[in-house]
């Protein structure tokens, strides 16, 4: 199949080292890995195209995605949505393309939350219009999966496809128990708002406090990792943290494979519409986890992994505690974490799976839905 990819989002680089930037590339790989011919069209150009197995032009105007469907001649057009883009649907009905739209978060609730300057009542409409007319739309959540079905009317068309691990990353990980005094706690990522970063400090300050040797890495930086250091230095515990800066992908597998436990906190929300890449790679890394039960997460992780009631930092360090203090049922859970991970949740299966639903549309089939 020929894929005519797009990537309107002006943050997200294909050679970035944010989890937005490594599931766009990993999806794109995925696809050339299995025999598909790729095109990425992206706002944002790469410094780099090592590890990008598949064609990049800068530019994502209608204009210039027709002329690309055309001369590539791609049978169908994927894009990861972003807010206010739709040149890519409308290129789509253009050249009479198939359309395919991955979902990762309602984008406009969430800038309304965060960026509402960057909205405009249009970018409601935008976004409606994208769940309603896309063949295909792959969220990533089933929080998300709701909300496309009742946008669309019916279910037809939405698949629910959570993120993955590209197997080869994961492969030569060899997770071995530590044997350091003190103990490194692992966040992975740029930490964001709605990760749940505030809770790392009270649990931090919790475990210190009960004369735990412990000290937490945050692999990845930004301005969330820049705050994180604030508030502990602010805390007195600027030497119980490590913010590592953001990292290539491969050496960020290499320090986390190296913690004893890694977190992924998460606050109370019943909005939850996430598919945290962090749950997903920590297991695939080997590593204990300790993760709020909140969203998908009880079935990202298949039960192998110490979940916690959101937004609870006592309950947090409460965890932590069990899983240090239980060395060999911690290496247990995490052995089966990882085969669990390394079977289910691949981005190789994911991509099967929507060529598979593309394919049978593009062909004049009954959608496998």
């Amino acid at each position: 199949m020929r894929i005519l990819a797009v990537n309107a989002d002006r943050g997200i680089a294909p050679d970035g080292s944010k989890g937005a930037a490594i599931h766009l590339r990993s999806v794109l790989n995925a696809f050339v890995a299995q025999g598909n011919s790729v095109l990425l069209h992206t706002q944002r150009s790469p410094k780099s195209l090592d590890g990008l197995r598949f064609k990049v032009k800068t530019g994502v105007t209608r204009e210039q995605l027709v002329d690309s469907i055309e001369s590539f001649d791609a049978e169908v057009v994927f894009e990861r949505y972003s807010l206010n883009g739709a040149s890519g649907i409308d290129a789509a009905l253009q050249t009479s393309r198939l359309f395919a739209l991955e979902v990762n978060s309602p984008l406009f609730a969430e800038a309304s939350l965060h960026r509402p300057t960057t909205i405009t009542e249009e970018s409601q409409k935008v976004e409606n219009r994208l769940w309603r007319e896309a063949d295909f739309v792959f969220p990533v959540s089933t929080y998300l999966q709701e909300r496309i079905k009742d946008v669309r009317g019916h279910s037809r068309g939405v698949v629910f496809m959570p993120n993955g691990v590209c197997q080869s990353e994961f492969a030569s990980v060899s997770k071995r128990q530590t044997t350091q005094e003190v103990k490194t706690l692992a966040f992975l990522g740029h930490p964001k708002p709605w990760h749940g970063t505030a809770l790392l400090l009270e649990a931090m300050e919790s475990l210190l406090a009960a004369k735990k040797n412990v000290r937490l890495l945050v692999i990845g930086g930004g301005p969330g990792g820049d705050d994180i250091r604030s508030r502990f230095e602010e805390a007195g515990l600027g030497e119980n943290l490590e913010v590592t800066g953001p990292l290539c992908h491969e050496d960020a597998i290499v320090r986390l494979s190296s913690c004893d436990l890694s977190l992924a906190p998460y606050a109370q929300n019943d909005s939850f519409y996430f598919c945290p890449l962090k749950v997903i790679e920590s297991l695939a890394a080997g590593v204990p986890l300790v993760a709020s039960l909140i969203g998908d997460i009880k079935f990202l992780t298949g039960g192998h992994a110490r979940l916690c009631r959101p937004g609870d930092a006592g309950h947090l360090a409460e965890s932590i505690v069990a899983l240090l203090e239980q060395p060999e049922e911690s290496q247990r859970m995490a052995r089966a974490g990882r085969e669990h991970v390394l079977k289910h949740h691949t981005w190789k299966s994911n991509v099967r799976r929507m060529v598979e639903h593309i394919d049978s549309l593009r062909r004049g089939q009954n959608s496998l839905i």
